[in-house]
């Protein structure tokens, strides 16, 4: 199955435009999209979204930041046919939050 990113992205956008907040879950799966479509510069945008972020600041946890990050490294790992190890993907705890 192939993943439909440049609509995913237009949906992005008018969710933008609605003021219709995406939240981690919207945010990573549209990254895992990306990947597995091959299309890093996509991912690479959507990480780079400037006004996006500023949308989202208040509503972006630390968690939910690396969990974003933590899908694109995955899916570059992928990409490459790297293996992929979690163990080194650890959420903070609620004292270093």
């Amino acid at each position: 199955m192939r993943a439909d990113v440049d609509g995913a992205f237009r949906i992005l956008n008018l969710m933008k435009q609605q003021r219709i907040l995406p939240n981690s879950y919207t945010l990573t799966s549209l990254m895992s999209a990306c990947l597995s479509a091959k299309k890093v510069m996509k991912a690479k945008l959507l990480l780079n979204d400037d006004k996006l972020f500023q949308l989202l600041e208040y509503r972006l946890t630390t968690r939910d930041k690396i969990a974003l990050y933590g899908a694109y490294s995955i899916g570059l790992c992928q990409l490459h046919n790297q293996p992929v190890s979690y163990t080194h993907l650890t959420l903070p705890t609620n004292r270093e939050v």
